[in-house]
């Protein structure tokens, strides 16, 4: 009887032992498969801007793709067709002083994938009306907020933007389409806005992408500084503008470092009032260091449209493939 008790004590270990082992490996086999949480179709204005359909209860509207703030941002209008009750903000200094109000946004789904509650601040009254794309509410901008705490693909060959489950598989690219890739370093500034760092002419510098324009900018000032050409530089090409706007002035450049070579770029100039580093605490690259939501190099529509990104938050890191197909505006 005694030696049956210990053979079954022996095998109720080996097979406690067995499930202690094999369960890290099937969390493992789990986290190495992508969970695709929502899969939608972006609208492109013919000027770049990039609209996000969304819902906020079981209103549908968009939201315009921009990294301008951390947290989303919606218009006054749009707050009062959707009967949200504006609150004060107490002084942070964290927001320019024209806004002044926030809202609770409840309920914002993206596809299926429902966001946790968050403060939106109110963008200053333009207009009484709200403005309608494609018969729905244009609700204001949403930027890293989307890029937090899930992982988002963007391929704008394909006007497709996907959202995924974090993927945790440290031995496993999270580029499922391609095996061949560039990794940049990215994080988020104090103002919660997402900042990656790319080489640009062999130099690092900071970066960001979604600015609501079809043009890839860099500030005149670190042009001049650290690149050495700005607006009266050989090589300079002038668009003069058909509507009375200011005139543009574009100067190629090029991508560089490992997966991301892209030659004679071409950027445009724009003005810079933020104060300029060669060197940031984070990565080392051309940053500034008085200002919050911007960097000094941008990508627009016209280099995104060449490009396929996955962004993981948790792994620190931007992923970045070259699309063969361009989209149309529509």
């Amino acid at each position: 009887m005694k030696h049956n008790w210990m053979n079954r004590t022996v095998l109720y270990r080996s097979i406690l032992l067995l499930v202690a082992i094999s369960q890290p490996f099937a969390l493992k086999a789990a986290d190495c498969e992508p969970e695709m949480l929502a899969d939608v179709q972006l609208r492109i204005s013919p000027d770049g801007r990039l609209y996000l359909p969304a819902a906020i209860g079981d209103r549908q509207v968009y939201f315009e793709l921009s990294m301008g703030w951390g947290l989303p941002m919606l218009q006054e209008s749009s707050a009062k067709s959707l009967g949200l009750m504006p609150k004060p903000i107490n002084g942070t200094g964290r927001f320019p002083r024209e806004i002044t109000h926030y809202v609770q946004l409840e309920g914002l789904k993206v596809g299926n994938f429902l966001y946790a509650k968050r403060a939106a601040p109110l963008l200053p009254k333009h207009d009484d009306d709200p403005e309608m794309l494609d018969d729905r509410l244009v609700a204001g901008i949403i930027g890293s907020t989307l890029f937090q705490h899930v992982d988002v693909e963007l391929n704008l060959a394909e006007r497709q933007l996907k959202l995924f489950r974090p993927f945790r598989c440290l031995a496993q690219s999270p580029v499922y389409w391609s095996r061949e890739y560039a990794k940049l370093p990215l994080h988020f500034d104090e103002a919660g806005a997402l900042v990656f760092t790319l080489e640009l002419n062999g130099r690092k510098v900071e970066a960001s992408m979604l600015s609501g324009a079809r043009d890839s900018t860099i500030d005149v000032n670190a042009a001049r500084e650290f690149f050495g050409f700005d607006e009266n530089s050989e090589g300079i090409k002038i668009v003069e503008s058909e509507d009375g706007s200011p005139r543009k002035v574009f100067h190629a450049m090029s991508l560089t470092g490992p997966g991301l070579e892209l030659p004679d770029a071409r950027v445009r100039l724009r003005p810079g009032g933020c104060k300029l580093t060669g060197s940031t605490k984070i990565y080392r690259a051309i940053g500034y260091t008085t200002c919050l939501n911007t960097v000094p190099f941008v990508l627009g529509f016209d280099l995104l449209s060449q490009m396929r990104i996955y962004v993981s938050s948790e792994r620190d890191a931007v992923f970045v493939t070259f699309n063969s197909n361009r989209p149309s505006p529509r």
